[in-house]
């Protein structure tokens, strides 16, 4: 992917059409991973993983997510979501 930061301004601009798509979440949590921005990128993991669990399965196979695999948040939201899934 390119240019990360359109595909972020263009899925926030996907989410104020259709708030409550997890997918467009859990995608928004992917390109601000690429982009470094921890914090916002752990808040809409989180978000996503409320609306649909099942997005959970997605991440192990998710390179999108490689540079959070040892944050200690991300490993808090994935292991709350898989216990409950």
């Amino acid at each position: 992917m390119g240019d990360i930061a359109a595909a972020i301004s263009s899925t926030e601009q996907d989410y104020h059409i259709d708030s409550k798509d997890a997918l467009i979440q859990y995608n928004l949590a992917c390109y601000l991973a690429l982009a470094g921005e921890r914090s916002r990128a752990l808040s809409w993991l989180g978000r996503s993983l409320r609306l649909d669990p099942q997005l959970v399965n997605l991440i192990a196979e998710d390179e999108d997510f490689d540079s959070l695999r040892h944050d200690s948040g991300f490993q808090m939201i994935v292991t709350a979501v898989q216990g409950a899934v």
